[in-house]
């Protein structure tokens, strides 16, 4: 049995010529093939023509390499002097189809494009080789054009033997070269269907368990999936449904896939918490946007007043320094393939243009930004430039259904959300008069660390006032914990103060 991606073909694919074909190759082809269907790619980064792809089937082979194959059902048809092709279902219906040869050429050219991009598939030759299936004819004899020699059609009789009608297509193409190898096989499952699990921390039981790792939702792999075929996209989500991961995903893998990748947010310490999450097997470029901006002002040497006493006026911040941003550009070079932006809420609606102005292909390029504005801390309100409606995430997946509860106690919004966590412990809320507040802090903090084995880095706290002005000062001990207002390092005996806007993942 071959290996076959997805596992399961989805219920909303409606040919029922690639249901078939699924089926027909999940039973018939040895489990050295893997087959691959319905995979679609984004192409053409590093200044490139876009060279966006997609096929109905690709199937890989160690030994014999790659086919990449289009999928037309039902009684198909072509008129010479117009070059128009049709084909007829079932019911007798009619429609115009693309020139499937030209097609699923087209696909295969930017298929062996983006293999050479990508850096995980560039080390391997895939011999590629492209066919068209017509599962509900016969072609026998008939000559089809000098772009579709009989080796490359896959008819009704041929298909009666899918082992026998598939190698004889790849030995066409790829004849008595070396196969790519099983290694390259996996780079391409990588590629075109790449597993991953996000790891998520639950509030039930947790003085047993300390990380727990959990798929993402049906929804969320949807987000991706969907975003795969989008250039812009405005992804909008609650609290807890993952947006932040999902953005971090989808910059980790734009960049394995050779995209220069820029991922932006508002927020200083989330900044340095996705930094430290995308060090690894990563070239993504990481900033909040005030640090962008005064990164790049520095690189194109655009001097910056020198405010002292710190801090300086708003107007530095929302002006100065996104002018300083966009100067910047016109100065220096190359831009990005592709901007992740998240907290997008948070954003003024004039600083859109100097980061868009960061795109190597300002009408091309990747610019995906994530969003909710229940959370909008800062900014007031105004347009994105995505000119669609946002894809929403309204699952959370993220709390126990009791934390969800009071949380969704402050929502405002069309739609509340709903929680597919456990149940969980109910939320505690002590009231304590301001005398008392720091004897009961110290208590609560033992019963976590101590009693139920709490990590003191997984632990925040938050304080209505900024560094400056609140009691909790930096290294202030309580027992044998330390606060800090610095992100917590990864191990180690300390607590968190933030600021309640300034939340962690």
């Amino acid at each position: 049995m071959a290996r076959m991606f997805p596992e399961h073909l989805p219920a909303d694919v409606e040919s029922p010529a690639e249901r078939r074909l699924y089926e027909l190759f999940e039973r018939s082809l040895p489990k050295d093939f893997t087959v691959f269907h319905g995979v679609r790619w984004l192409s053409g980064c590093r200044g490139r023509d876009p060279q966006d792809g997609e096929a109905d089937f690709v199937l890989a082979h160690p030994r014999l390499g790659v086919l990449v194959l289009e999928v037309k059902g039902g009684t198909i048809g072509r008129d010479a002097s117009t070059g128009i092709w049709r084909s007829r279902d079932q019911a007798g219906r009619d429609n115009q189809i693309k020139d499937p040869f030209r097609q699923v050429t087209g696909s295969m050219h930017a298929l062996v494009s983006k293999c050479r991009d990508t850096p995980s598939t560039a080390p391997y030759r895939y011999h590629f080789g492209h066919a068209v299936a017509f599962p509900d004819v016969s072609v026998e004899n008939l000559h089809l054009g000098v772009d579709a020699p009989p080796e490359t059609v896959l008819d009704a009789a041929k298909l009666r033997d899918p082992r026998r009608a598939i190698e004889d297509a790849l030995r066409f193409w790829n004849r008595d070269q070396e196969g790519p190898g099983a290694q390259a096989v996996d780079a391409l499952v990588r590629l075109l269907a790449p597993s991953y699990r996000l790891e998520i921390t639950l509030r039930t039981r947790i003085d047993q368990e300390e990380v727990v790792l959990r798929e993402l939702t049906e929804q969320q792999f949807q987000v991706l999936h969907i975003l795969s075929a989008y250039r812009r996209a405005l992804i909008e989500g609650c609290a807890g449904s993952g947006k932040t991961m999902l953005a971090l995903e989808k910059a980790r893998r734009l960049s394995q896939e050779g995209f220069r990748t820029l991922f932006v947010c508002f927020n200083r310490a989330l900044a340095g918490w996705a930094r430290d999450s995308l060090s690894a097997g990563s070239d993504v470029d990481v900033h909040h946007f005030h640090e962008l901006c005064a990164v790049k002002a520095e690189e194109a040497a655009i001097p910056l007043p020198d405010y002292r006493p710190w801090p300086p006026p708003q107007e530095f911040w929302d002006h100065t320094l996104p002018n300083a941003l966009f100067e910047a550009r016109e100065r220096l070079a190359p831009g990005y393939d592709a901007i992740i932006v998240d907290e997008g809420q948070d954003f003024r609606e004039s600083w859109w243009v100097p980061l868009e102005a960061w795109l190597e292909d300002e009408k091309n390029g990747v610019l995906y930004i994530f969003k909710d504005d229940n959370q909008s801390i800062y900014a007031a309100g105004g347009s994105y430039p995505v000119h669609w409606p946002p894809l929403r995430l309204t699952i959370n997946c993220r709390n126990t259904q009791k934390i969800h509860k009071v949380v969704t106690s402050f929502w405002q919004g069309e739609m509340l959300p709903t929680c597919a966590g456990p149940p969980g412990t109910q939320a505690e809320v002590l009231a304590v008069p301001p005398e008392k507040t720091e004897a009961e802090l110290r208590r609560l903090l033992h019963r976590l660390v101590v009693e139920q084995h709490v990590l003191p880095g997984e632990i925040t706290i938050l304080t209505p006032r900024s560094s400056a002005s609140s009691c909790w000062e930096e290294g202030k001990r309580l027992g044998n914990l330390s606060l800090t207002w610095q992100s917590p390092p990864r191990s180690g005996f300390h607590t968190m103060l933030e600021h309640p806007c300034v939340q962690r993942p």
